[in-house]
């Protein structure tokens, strides 16, 4: 095997590889508001409607922000045994828990296009909305829990368990791309408000596994809080 047949082979080898990772484009991202920071506790939150996918979801924004020097709790850990209390209550629990933000991911429902599936993982930004605020999202902490244990109240007691299987595959068809439109929203507890917001393309293929996904989100989200230092930029390992 000549050079030349060595060095195509390699770059079409890097391209095999390429086309199989999963990888976010951020489409749209709502500047940061003016507020103290950085915030040292923060709870998370999948709108998923899917328990099991929503328990994934929070749990990798949850292991990729404690290295961040972030107490960081889920909202199915913390809130589903609150589900059945009121609105009012929960709001004053997580205030009186100081936490400085709440980070919202939302989703929408399945749709195939004849190139792309949308899965239903994460929520797509609204093609309309009013400057600064993104739609389908809280409005403020009174909002986000209303809609957060209603969210609950749906879900079985088994769906909490947190051993999933990391081999599930997200929804797609054989063949073409996966294209997740996903939005991320945080809500300053202190603020009361949508402090900062980001939204992307993941994209891949549906061979690849759901938690793949995730994390190439996940990993945007912790990239655009970290440019906005929501969170510290040192890291600590356990």
């Amino acid at each position: 095997m000549t050079f030349r047949h060595l060095a195509i082979n390699i770059a079409a080898l890097m391209v095999i590889a390429q086309a199989g990772c999963v990888h976010t484009e951020i489409t749209e991202e709502l500047n940061a508001q003016a507020v103290r920071r950085p915030y040292r506790k923060i709870l998370v939150c999948s709108m998923s409607e899917d328990p099991k996918v929503g328990i994934k979801v929070e749990s990798i924004l949850r292991d990729d922000l404690v290295p961040h020097s972030v107490t960081v709790e889920t909202g199915r850990d913390l809130l589903y045994p609150m589900r059945e209390r009121a609105d009012g209550e929960v709001v004053a629990e997580i205030k009186k828990r100081h936490f400085d933000g709440i980070l919202i991911t939302r989703r929408i429902e399945a749709a195939v296009s004849s190139s792309t599936v949308k899965d239903v993982i994460f929520a797509a930004p609204a093609a309309h909305q009013r400057e600064n605020e993104p739609v389908g999202s809280a409005t403020d902490v009174q909002d986000f829990v209303s809609a957060y244990l209603r969210l609950l109240s749906t879900d079985h007691p088994a769906s909490t368990e947190r051993q999933l299987k990391d081999s599930a595959t997200a929804q797609g068809v054989v063949g073409k791309e996966i294209e997740v439109h996903a939005r991320a929203d945080l809500l300053g507890v202190r603020e009361n408000q949508i402090v900062w917001s980001t939204g992307g393309i993941i994209e891949g293929s549906p061979h690849r596994p759901l938690p793949e996904f995730i994390q190439s989100f996940a990993k945007t989200i912790e990239t655009g809080l970290l440019q906005e230092k929501f969170i510290p930029a040192d890291r600590h390992t356990n």
